[in-house]
């Protein structure tokens, strides 16, 4: 297995981190394990991924059907809900000045709507959503899911 270690800072310009290498990575090698972390250096946001790798030959490249299955379907009213927690983590990342990625990663989203989170133990089940996170969004991210629910039943 490959190591590959990318680090990012934080582009304020485009209100985000430039992922375009790191995609183009993913999608010419296979992805062993992955960690990411998170740090500030002289008041600069940056995001770091160690990837362990191994190279696509031409045997173990997806095919780019398999590539589709990977991306997971929702419902309508799933991609719904996907949609308002990522207004809510977008505007709650603006109002605390630092990126959304801290706040939540996109598969932790998608996780918060396939799981349909209503308690913060259900909440806590999501990795990267310990005690100390949960308890500042936990309250934010469960009303939304339970006005989703109930917009829908009505």
């Amino acid at each position: 297995m490959n190591i590959k270690v990318f680090t990012i800072a934080f582009n304020s310009n485009l209100g985000s981190f430039d992922t375009g290498e790191i995609k183009s990575f993913y999608q010419s090698n296979h992805i062993v394990y992955q960690q990411a972390a998170f740090f500030t250096d002289k008041g600069k946001f940056y995001w770091s991924i160690l990837i362990g790798y191994e190279a696509y030959n031409t045997d173990n490249a997806p095919k780019e059907k398999d590539k589709q299955t990977l991306i997971p379907t929702l419902t309508d009213e799933e991609k719904e809900l996907y949609d308002k927690l990522k207004q809510w983590r977008k505007h709650k990342a603006q109002a605390k000045g630092f990126p959304v990625y801290l706040l939540a990663t996109n598969n932790q989203l998608l996780q918060m709507v396939q799981q349909k989170v209503t308690t913060k133990n259900s909440l806590q089940a999501i990795k990267g959503f310990g005690k100390q996170r949960t308890a500042k969004y936990g309250e934010d991210i469960i009303n939304i899911v339970k006005e989703h629910a109930n917009q829908i039943v009505v």
